[in-house]
This record gives structure tokens, C-alpha cells and sequence, in this order.
């Protein structure tokens, strides 16, 4: 079995990500943008985490959802801002009212899309940023 990284898994995601964005002025699409961003943030910083910060005996960490704790957590340990704690808290509302129907469903909006997508960007160049650095500190 292939073992692909967070980075490898979120970077494919970040790939057809990039065509779901294209039709964003589709209302059918808002919720799917809202929910992959979420996921694609996810696993960029989960790898982040993984490879530089969280010790083999303690991987509860990698197990949250919840990006603003994952987004605390890099700070902590890296002193490296990836994304600020506003837009993780708007990020990780989708993580269950964009994907499930019932009371707390979400219907995401398309400027809450282009939002999203937005976030998702400037994720993806933060986390490549911060990559290198800690490439070379190691």
C-alpha cells in the first residue's frame, strides 16, 4: 500500500479543489467548496504536526478536526502563524454543518465559498513557507 503524507493527500485534494473553485457561481458547489477547504487545511496542517512537531506517543493531536487547535498547536511549537485563529474557527464550522443534513446544516454561501478558497491559498503557501524553514532548521 502507497503511504502517502497529510501534505501529499491534502496537495491531490488541493488539485481538484482547484476545478470545484471554477464553478463557484454554481449554488450546488458552495457546500462541497466549504468541505474540502476544510479538509484540504486540515491535512496541511495535521502535516505539519506529523513531521516536525508531535512526538510518535502522542498523536491524540492528529486525531482533532478542530483546525484553530491544530493552528495553536504549530504556534506553539514552531512560533510560525500559518493562518489566523478567525478564519480557522470559520473553516472548521464545516467540518460537520456543511457535510450532514440536520439541525446545525450549513447552507455555505457563495462569498462564504470564495472565502473559503481564498483561506485555502494562502494555507497552502504559509505551510510551503513554513516547510522550508523547518527543512532547514533540521
Amino acid at each position: 500500500m502507497d503511504k502517502r503524507s497529510y501534505y501529499d493527500v491534502a496537495m491531490n485534494d488541493y488539485e481538484h479543489f482547484k476545478w470545484l473553485v471554477q464553478g463557484i457561481h454554481l449554488e450546488h458547489t458552495h457546500n462541497a467548496i466549504g468541505v474540502q477547504a476544510q479538509q484540504i487545511v486540515e491535512k496541511l496542517l495535521k502535516h505539519v504536526l506529523d513531521r516536525w512537531c508531535v512526538e510518535e506517543e502522542n498523536t491524540d493531536l492528529l486525531r482533532s478536526h478542530k483546525i484553530q487547535t491544530l493552528v495553536r498547536e504549530i504556534k506553539k511549537q514552531t512560533g510560525f502563524e500559518v493562518m489566523k485563529i478567525e478564519e480557522a474557527l470559520f473553516l472548521s464550522d464545516f467540518y460537520y454543518g456543511a457535510r450532514y443534513p440536520g439541525e446545525d446544516y450549513i447552507e455555505v454561501t457563495e462569498e462564504e465559498a470564495k472565502r473559503a478558497a481564498d483561506i485555502v491559498d494562502e494555507v497552502v503557501q504559509a505551510v510551503d513557507r513554513l516547510r522550508e524553514i523547518l527543512k532547514k532548521e533540521k
